[in-house]
């Protein structure tokens, strides 16, 4: 009887082992990247400067692409790289604002759009939300690169995407944009300046 009892035991153990090991812990699912992004000030970026600049949109560990809405000008949408919780100006660059209809006018210095922006879903890598009520933007990253997609209301028969190549955070020595076919295009921008240091460190980035 003892040895029964002992046999049947030691299956058991060995059968909840099994069980676990086939359903693993997606720690991914346990992040909140809302936390701190946040503080109390009377404009989005005293708020924004608060928190410490740390931002809640979509990032690879390690990656070299941190797409999130920029926190320097909250204005001026989406941007492929920006530190979390540097705590002063850098990068920010290509910003990406989606709009209705054709744009019709230069938009200068992407600055008097306005958006207002509603968090739909959040989560380690992934960033969705809409934008003047009713343009959707979800963001997501790889280790090397990011993607964007927005998508419009069916009653728009235009839509506008305004891309800031030759606007960052701090200072540009040189960008370039080519309209490559219909709704395509590509281009790079040369950045430097880090938290307002004045040596440079040099750095460019490409988006297609």
């Amino acid at each position: 009887m003892t040895k029964r009892f002992l046999t049947v035991t030691t299956v058991a153990f060995i059968l909840a082992g099994h069980s676990n090991a086939q359903t693993p812990v997606n720690y991914a699912d346990k992040v909140n990247t809302l936390i701190g992004n946040e503080g109390k000030g009377h404009n989005v970026n005293e708020r924004y400067l608060e928190a410490g600049y740390t931002f809640p949109g979509a990032l690879y560990p390690m990656g070299l692409v941190q797409f999130t809405p920029t926190f320097f000008e909250a204005d001026r949408g989406f941007v492929v790289n920006q530190l979390s919780g540097a705590g002063c100006d850098h990068m920010g660059n290509f910003p990406m604002l989606p709009l209705h209809g054709e744009l019709k006018e230069s938009p200068k210095g992407m600055t008097g759009y306005k958006p207002s922006y509603k968090v739909q879903k959040a989560v380690a890598g992934y960033y969705k939300a809409s934008l003047f009520n009713d343009i959707q933007a979800a963001l997501t990253v790889t280790k090397r690169t990011g993607m964007a997609q927005f998508t419009f209301p069916a009653g728009d028969k235009r839509a506008t995407v305004v891309i800031g190549s030759g606007t960052n955070a701090t200072k540009l020595s040189e960008a370039y944009i080519k309209i490559t076919g219909p709704g395509m295009c590509e281009g790079y921008a040369d950045g430097g300046s880090f938290c307002g240091i004045e040596q440079p460190v040099n750095y460019r980035v490409y988006f297609v």
